[in-house]
């Protein structure tokens, strides 16, 4: 998948669900080592329904340890669920979390695409009109692989779909006119390795930089072209 000897070995290792903290607001946990995919960590992408409202986001595919990894996840979502600052019963509250976990329903967590099985974080910015710039209070933290911040000019270039990363995740209950769930917010993404790119080519992959610099004498071109 990887490119280089860090990114084979980065790929050769499994997906895993770091837990760091369980409150009745949430859980707080970092996704270690996944494949990024539609990802939107620069600037927010606008929302194709609502003018106003935009998010960072990205689809996480895992890249081993599946099994383990939903697990854990289940481990977690038990525990937080039995304190969560909800106002539902216990029916409701199992409801949730079973819908949480199964695979490829409306509010599941977890999806199964041609790459594997994977999950999406976002974060939601909005503006008050459409002549407003989106804005975010806290953008998601961006640090390259020596847990750097990232210079924002580099974003794009650093994490695109396909490279591998660790994705910090405050993962939440939500009660909504639109109904009641668990959803996947976006803290921050940090680089692991680069990986083979998705459906998509890096233009410049293969031709470095000129390294000799000319001064250019503007002139007019002389007979035919061609």
């Amino acid at each position: 998948m990887a490119k280089d000897e860090k990114g084979t070995a980065a790929a050769a290792a499994k997906s895993e669900l770091v837990v760091t903290k369980i409150s009745p607001k949430g859980i707080n946990a970092v996704i270690r080592n996944v494949v990024l995919n539609w990802c939107f960590i620069d600037r927010p992408a606008q929302d194709k329904d609502d003018p106003l409202k935009a998010m960072y986001r990205t689809q996480m595919v895992l890249v081993g340890g599946e099994k383990e990894f939903v697990a854990a996840m289940k481990s977690a979502l038990e525990q937080y669920m039995k304190s969560a600052s909800v106002a539902w019963g216990a029916d409701q509250r199992m409801k949730v979390l079973k819908t949480a976990l199964t695979l490829d329903v409306d509010k599941s967590l977890f999806k199964q695409t041609d790459m594997g099985l994977s999950l999406a974080a976002h974060r939601t910015v909005r503006r008050e009109t459409e002549l407003d710039e989106f804005v975010a209070k806290y953008p998601p933290t961006v640090r390259l692989a020596d847990n750097t911040d990232c210079p924002a000019g580099m974003i794009t270039q650093e994490f695109y779909s396909g490279a591998i990363a660790d994705v910090a995740v405050f993962i939440s209950a939500y009660d909504v006119d639109a109904g009641r769930g668990i959803t996947m917010y976006l803290n921050g993404v940090r680089k692991v390795a680069d990986g083979e790119r998705i459906a998509s080519i890096d233009p410049f992959a293969d031709v470095p930089p000129a390294t000799n610099r000319i001064e250019h004498k503007p002139g007019k071109p002389k007979g035919a072209l061609l």
